[in-house]
């Protein structure tokens, strides 16, 4: 019971189903692990570390106990300690993968580069392969990269996550390294709006803004991007409503209008474009102080959002979306790097390569900023 109510976001009660589990068998140290994983999804990071010690003290070979204590101690930056339980997580588990991915975080973070390298290339996932490019770019070891990126062509061509790395070191060091996704994910923003496509806009956003406003979500749901706001779950798409059933067909129109602007362009965006529009949507309701850090769609294709509603300010970047091609925190060599700053309004709709980094200017007045965004899933 408790998993299912961690998976649909009912952490307080998934947490009360484990603490009732746990009082019925103290000893099951499988219940302090679960206990530990909902603590940590809700933010309580120390109760978290707590219950994943515990754990262990029942059972100390217990892989994925050592890896979650990593995630929690590296979140709370930690990651001498962190990186320990990893390589303890690893002795016990070696082809723990999410351990192994995890590991080449904490040393990431921590700015020891070639031992991230090293568990990267260990892991060689879709996203390890990305990271470790990173890796290359922070060391400075740009012909490598570039030979990695070549080398890897065939593998990797729609992983957006080296689509958006290879981007980011081109504009950075100022070499044409040639990833065939998008090349300038910046120049592929494209704007339209909900009155293009029917002619009372005005109170079709009215009827989706009172329908999404009761429509169940999460607040700051783990694994989101979302700060200070709630998120609905599962694909908002497979709602049968006749709003929703609406949307789906003005962000499809829209699409093709996309597809139309930028065939011309021989990158894979365009090129692979899927045959199906297929999507999947979600709606963001963000409150004051509320953002959306910095992300892709490693998943989608091509991505949008349709703004429903927006807080009034005097500072016009509240609320704003900007796209650049920095990914997170990843170190600079200029500090000068191409970003698109967007003041969106009512009503509009803007659509981006999936591969392409966006984040959100927190909102610091009062009010909620409601909005769909949308993924076209890959062919």
């Amino acid at each position: 019971l408790g998993g299912a109510l961690r998976v649909v976001g009912d952490l307080d009660s998934a947490i009360e189903s484990y603490t009732s589990a746990i009082y019925l068998n103290p000893d099951y140290a499988g219940y302090h692990f679960n206990l530990g994983a909902a603590l940590k999804d809700k933010g309580d990071l120390d109760d978290a570390i707590e219950c994943y010690a515990h754990a262990l003290q029942l059972r100390p070979d217990f892989a994925e106990a050592h890896r979650n204590l990593g995630h929690a101690l590296k979140e709370k930056g930690d990651y001498a300690a962190a990186i320990g339980r990893y390589i303890t997580s690893l002795e016990i588990k070696p082809d723990d993968v999410e351990a192994r991915d995890n590991l080449g975080g904490a040393y990431f973070d921590s700015g020891c580069y070639e031992e991230a390298l090293e568990s990267y290339d260990r892991a060689d996932t879709p996203k390890a392969r990305a990271d470790s490019l990173a890796c290359l770019y922070a060391l400075g070891r740009y012909d490598e990269f570039e030979r990695r990126v070549q080398d890897n062509l065939d593998l990797d061509k729609t992983n957006l996550r080296v689509a958006s790395v290879c981007s980011f070191a081109s504009d950075q060091i100022g070499r044409d390294i040639f990833h065939p996704f998008c090349k300038d994910p910046l120049d592929f923003i494209n704007f339209g709006h909900v009155r293009d496509h029917t002619d009372d806009a005005d109170d079709f956003i009215d009827a989706l803004d009172a329908e999404l406003s009761q429509a169940p979500a999460v607040w700051e749901p783990v694994m989101h991007t979302t700060v200070h706001g709630f998120h609905t779950h599962g694909n908002l798409f497979e709602t049968s409503s006749d709003n929703i059933v609406r949307l789906e067909g003005v962000i499809k129109q829209e699409m093709s209008a996309y597809f139309e602007k930028f065939k011309a362009d021989p990158c894979l965006l365009m090129q692979m474009w899927p045959r199906d529009l297929n999507i999947t949507g979600w709606s963001v309701r963000l409150r004051q102080y509320g953002f959306q850090s910095s992300h892709i769609h490693p998943a989608g294709w091509l991505s949008g959002v349709v703004y429903v509603k927006l807080v009034e300010s005097a500072n016009k970047d509240e609320g704003a979306i900007v796209f650049e091609l920095r990914p997170y925190d990843y170190p600079l060599v200029k500090e000068d790097y191409a970003k698109v700053t967007v003041h969106p309004k009512r009503g509009d709709i803007v659509l981006f390569p999936s591969s392409l980094f966006h984040y959100t200017v927190p909102i610091k007045g009062d009010g909620e900023r409601m909005i769909v965004a949308f993924d076209l899933l890959p062919g």
